[in-house]
């Protein structure tokens, strides 16, 4: 199991109550589990929607860019960085 950094950008990192936190996880949705079990409960509220990760979030792995369908695959090693993103709407 690997230990990297999860950075929070945008209205998540409101949720979150922190810009960054170390997690464990063995690819990026298990550190993304990690995350949501120690953080507060609207972090989780905010990421996730019957049980599965919502879509429109953005995930940046060492600077590349993931989609949510990919998390599940993407395996992590030590000192890694991971950014979520959520996107700003408006009208």
């Amino acid at each position: 199991m690997a230990s990297i950094i999860l950075q929070f950008q945008g209205t998540i990192r409101l949720k979150a109550g922190t810009d960054s936190i170390s997690v464990s996880g063995g690819t990026v949705k298990a550190a993304l589990q990690d995350a949501a079990a120690r953080l507060p409960a609207e972090f989780a509220e905010e990421l996730y929607r019957n049980g599965k990760i919502k879509t429109h979030f953005i995930f940046i792995h060492n600077g590349e860019m993931l989609n949510a369908s990919a998390i599940g695959k993407r395996r992590i090693s030590d000192g890694d960085i991971v950014r979520l993103f959520a996107p700003v709407g408006g009208g």
